[in-house]
């Protein structure tokens, strides 16, 4: 039973600490969970990748205007959290810019398939 519990607990690990570039090839695939795990790097600097609000918001818009059935109330919730241009760190430059990134991705992942 112990072997089954670390053998678990070592592949979740392996599968969490991907790097950004594997996130970010998943992502502009239209994968949901790579696009969650990428903004979420982006908004902590977690799985090795740089901290970058401005990435993390844009992402996060994108996951709502994704259309994905898997959208729930967390990912409102990260759009409040990440993308509000009222924070010291995140003025409205920044909320526009993120804006037409989000905008940009949307185009290249959901509308050339």
């Amino acid at each position: 039973m112990k072997k089954i519990i670390c053998t678990l607990l070592l592949l979740s690990n392996f599968s969490y600490a991907q790097t950004e570039g594997d996130l970010k090839s998943k992502a502009l695939n239209g994968d949901y969970q790579a696009q969650r795990n990428l903004a979420y790097g982006y908004a902590t600097g977690d799985q090795k990748i740089k901290k970058n609000h401005s990435l993390a918001c844009s992402w996060y818009l994108l996951i709502l205007r994704s259309d994905s059935p898997k959208i729930n109330s967390s990912d409102i919730g990260n759009v409040a959290t990440y993308c509000d241009p009222f924070k010291p760190d995140f003025g409205f430059d920044e909320r526009l810019i993120a804006e037409r990134q989000a905008n940009e991705l949307y185009r290249n992942i959901y509308l050339k398939r």
